[in-house]
């Protein structure tokens, strides 16, 4: 075999070294094709996961805004509610001195009543005493009267015979 054969030979294995290599080139273009396509899929998710991300810091920003707002209004309901207790036990307060106060008046009350009751019965029995003097009065008017009419009578009787007036009704 000579040279001219030799790098035939050569060549002709070089050119089969290279039509694998362009074969296997090809496959790997392929491939890289395959795998930039896939990486544009994985951009585009990523980019998808990216904006979904945004939405959910947008979300959560909302979130805390609003919880602050919660916080807020929790802190004012606190307040309030120590001022409705503040009120309440003021409340209670003046409840119990009002009840003092409605226990006293019950025990002036019941006092009241007892010495309204002595006095009633007292007025009861100087009542009585008083009907009985008015009877013993009446009594002693009558004879007053009967007596008076007597003494009158008695006069009638004696101007008529003396003929003077003994006295003068006007």
């Amino acid at each position: 075999m000579n040279n001219e054969e030799k790098i035939l030979t050569l060549l002709e294995g070089i050119q089969a070294e290279v039509g694998g290599l362009k074969t296997e080139l090809n496959g790997v273009k392929s491939e890289l094709s395959e795998i930039k396509s896939e990486l544009n899929e994985v951009k585009s998710d990523l980019n998808e996961v990216k904006s979904d991300l945004n939405e959910v810091k947008s979300d959560l920003n909302e979130v805390k805004s609003d919880l602050n707002e919660v916080k807020s209004d929790l802190n004012e309901v606190k307040s309030d509610l120590n001022e409705v207790k503040s009120d309440l036990n003021e409340v209670k307060s003046d409840l119990n001195e009002v009840k003092s106060d409605l226990n006293e008046v019950k025990s002036d009350l019941s006092k009241f009543k007892k010495d309204t009751e002595r006095n009633f019965i007292k007025l009861d029995k100087d009542i009585l005493e008083i009907r009985e003097d008015i009877e013993i009065i009446k009594e002693s008017a009558e004879e007053t009267r009967a007596g008076t009419n007597l003494l009158i009578g008695w006069a009638d009787r004696a101007e008529h015979k003396i003929g003077v007036p003994l006295f003068e009704v006007s």
